[in-house]
C-alpha cells in the first residue's frame, strides 16, 4: 500500500522558500520560526524530510526553468571562459576594444572594475582594471563536470569485503617474491 505524500504546514513551507534563499538549512530555519538555539539540527532534519527535499527540488526546478538555465548553458559558459582568446579583447596597439568589438565568449570572460572617483581639482575620473576570470579554475569545473577527474576513488565488487577487494585489486601490481635457489617456474 503506498503512502500518500503528507502536505507541509505552514513553517516546512516557510522553510523550503527561505532555504532557496541561499541553500543555508539553519538560517532558514531561523527565518521560518524555529528556534534559534536548535535551528541548526532542525535545518538538518528538515533537509532529509522527504516532502521537504521534493518541495525543494520541484521549486529549484521551476526556479532554474524560469531563468533558462541549463546544464548546457552552463558547460558552455564554463568552456568559453576556459577557452577564450584574450587577444582578441585588444587592437592592434595593445588598447582595449570597445565592449561591442569584443567577441562574446571573450566578454563573458572578463571582470571590469570601475572606480569613480574626483581629482583635487574638482574633476570626475574613472579608471577601468580588466582581468579575465581564471581559466583554470573553469577547466577544472569543466573537466569534474565531463567526469575527467574524480575526487572519489570508485570501487566495484563486494561491499561486504572491502579488505579482500583491495588486496585483490592491488595483487596484479605487486612485485612477486622469489624465493632463492628456484626459478619462478619452479614454485
Amino acid at each position: 500500500m503506498a503512502s500518500t505524500p503528507r502536505k507541509l504546514n505552514d513553517r516546512q513551507e516557510r522553510f523550503v522558500i527561505e532555504f532557496l534563499i541561499d541553500g543555508n538549512a539553519s538560517a532558514a530555519a531561523r527565518r521560518a520560526g524555529y528556534s534559534t538555539k536548535t535551528a541548526g539540527a532542525i535545518g538538518d532534519k528538515l533537509l532529509k524530510h522527504a516532502e521537504i527535499a521534493k518541495a525543494i527540488a520541484k521549486r529549484q526546478t521551476k526556479r532554474l526553468e524560469r531563468v533558462e538555465v541549463t546544464a548546457e548553458r552552463v558547460i558552455a559558459q564554463l568552456a568559453a571562459t576556459a577557452f577564450h582568446d584574450p587577444l582578441s579583447a585588444f587592437d592592434d596597439e595593445g588598447n582595449l576594444k570597445p565592449l561591442a568589438e569584443i567577441p562574446e565568449a571573450t566578454r563573458s570572460a572578463m571582470l571590469i572594475e570601475i572606480t569613480e572617483g574626483v581629482d583635487q581639482e574638482g574633476n570626475p575620473y574613472q579608471i577601468r582594471k580588466t582581468k579575465f576570470k581564471d581559466r583554470d579554475v573553469s577547466l577544472d569545473k569543466l573537466a569534474r563536470n565531463l567526469g575527467l577527474l574524480q575526487d572519489k576513488l570508485k570501487i566495484s565488487g563486494d561491499a561486504e569485503n572491502p579488505i579482500k577487494l583491495l588486496i585483490e585489486r592491488i595483487q596484479g601490481s605487486a612485485i612477486k617474491p622469489v624465493h632463492e635457489g628456484r626459478d619462478e617456474g619452479d614454485a
